[in-house]
């Protein structure tokens, strides 16, 4: 079996990070901490090099003792007693680990200011297979988009505006079949099972976006030298925001993040 490799990521009051993994986003708070996000990882992963970087832009003021240790703290493990029964400690094994204050200890004391950028590389033993996005084509933009981009994030919004489910569900197939391959050993990741919990879970309560799509609002980012498209919002805000008609409290709340693939912007995770 593929072991299934973790993330957990935990930052501190008043901190505020952003964390990617191959250069591909993973965690964005768009507030001060206190803020987590955990859960497993393999379809950002491949077998051999890979690395993590950190944007710190604020942490957790020093107290009377010194920096508030964890502060910011990121984890790649795999689990090996899964299955435990409740309440017992997990049994982790480590392979990659990111901390505030230990990451500024690594620059002179001149460089330790915010915002603080920090790379960092690591080792996968296990066979992954390799993500799309390592071998997508590149593109050159800016800010605002190209054509072809904005057109796809047009796109998306549409479907979800006129409820057209089933197409949007075909729009994002290759984010189910990138989870399908990367946890062939588990049934929830399979693209069939995902696409059956959107509709039950999701689809069933009539989600619509919570407003016009506003293009003046969302920002461009180049990811991987142009392979990946990273879509936000300036305000911080989420770049899809949608509220269930028939359940208030479902919401899809996310950024886009996306590939060239067959000659179009697709959402790959």
């Amino acid at each position: 079996m593929l072991p299934i490799i973790s993330h957990a990521v935990g930052i501190h009051e008043q901190t505020w990070a952003r964390v990617y993994l191959n250069d591909v986003p993973l965690f964005r708070s768009p507030h001060f901490g206190p803020d987590s996000q955990s859960g497993p990882i393999n379809h950002l992963l491949r077998k051999g090099e890979n690395e993590v970087s950190v944007e710190l832009l604020r942490a957790t003021p020093d107290n009377v003792n010194g920096p508030i240790q964890n502060a910011f703290r990121f984890q790649l493990y795999t689990v090996n007693n899964l299955g435990a029964p409740e309440g017992v400690p997990l049994d982790k094994t480590l392979i990659c680990e990111v901390r505030y204050p230990q990451m500024v200890e690594t620059v002179a004391p001149a460089h330790r200011h915010f915002p603080f950028f920090y790379r960092q590389t690591f080792q996968v033993d296990v066979a992954l297979p390799t993500p799309r996005f390592f071998d997508a084509p590149a593109a050159v933009f800016d800010c605002h988009g190209l054509t072809e981009q904005r057109a796809a994030v047009q796109y998306l919004y549409g479907l979800l505006e006129r409820g057209e489910h089933e197409a949007l569900l075909d729009e994002l197939s290759l984010k189910f079949e990138a989870m399908e391959r990367a946890f062939p050993d588990e049934d929830r990741m399979r693209a069939a099972s995902r696409k059956r919990e959107w509709r039950e879970e999701l689809f069933a309560y009539d989600p619509r976006p919570d407003g016009p799509l506003d293009f003046a609002a969302l920002h461009f980012e180049s990811r991987r030298g142009g392979q990946v498209l990273h879509v936000t919002r300036y305000d911080e805000r989420h770049a899809l925001e949608a509220t269930c008609a028939g359940d208030p409290n479902r919401q899809i709340l996310t950024d886009l993040v996306m590939l060239q693939h067959e000659g179009r912007w697709r959402v790959f995770t």
